[in-house]
């Protein structure tokens, strides 16, 4: 048997793994991000608008050498085109080394930490027709956050060749519309 294993046998109590999440604010409703995928936590800077591009990619930004897509959570989810003020932020997350995306959100409201066993599953929950945005929700005292399916939404909206190609069938490189 596995000490893990031995662990919860020993410990009828046990929650499940600790995980630790960073939450944003978009429209007075927090939303938490895997810390793991976290990369830093930046200020709003205007972005180089696409054409041919969904709604919800608000451009590009230029980080280090690298093309970083901004994606409006508020437009994403439904909930119309963020207003920019400079309260804003832009979160940028990959998932294990892959391609990095910047969310824009209203604000990083703080850490979470919990046990696995306390996010509520959202499985019996009819999203739509698109990806599984939310994955679980976390209800605490005076407020619940939803835990964002940043895998489900990264593989929404980057293409799977690696081509960074945001249109809606296109062919576009982004490194052929802006100056890097």
């Amino acid at each position: 048997m596995s000490a893990s294993a031995q662990s919860k046998q020993d410990n009828p109590m046990d929650t499940g793994e600790k995980r630790q999440f960073l939450t944003i604010v978009v429209e007075n409703q927090e939303y938490g991000i895997d810390i793991l995928s976290v990369k830093e936590i930046r200020g709003w800077e205007e972005t180089t608008p696409l054409p041919n591009t969904q709604n919800y990619i608000r451009g590009v930004i230029h980080l280090r050498g690298e093309v970083l897509p901004i994606l409006d959570l508020r437009s994403y989810i439904g909930l119309g085109t963020t207003t920019i003020s400079k309260a804003h932020v832009i979160m940028v997350v990959s998932l294990e080394g892959g391609i990095a995306v910047g969310i824009l959100a209203d604000s990083v409201s703080d850490m979470l930490s919990t046990f696995e066993n306390d996010i509520l599953s959202v499985q019996h929950v009819d999203q739509g027709c698109g990806p599984k945005v939310i994955s679980g929700i976390v209800c605490l005292d005076s407020r619940n956050v939803e835990i964002l399916n940043l895998h489900a939404i990264l593989e929404d909206i980057l293409p799977q060749d690696g081509n960074l190609d945001f249109s809606q069938g296109g062919n576009t490189v982004l490194e052929d519309k802006i100056a890097v």
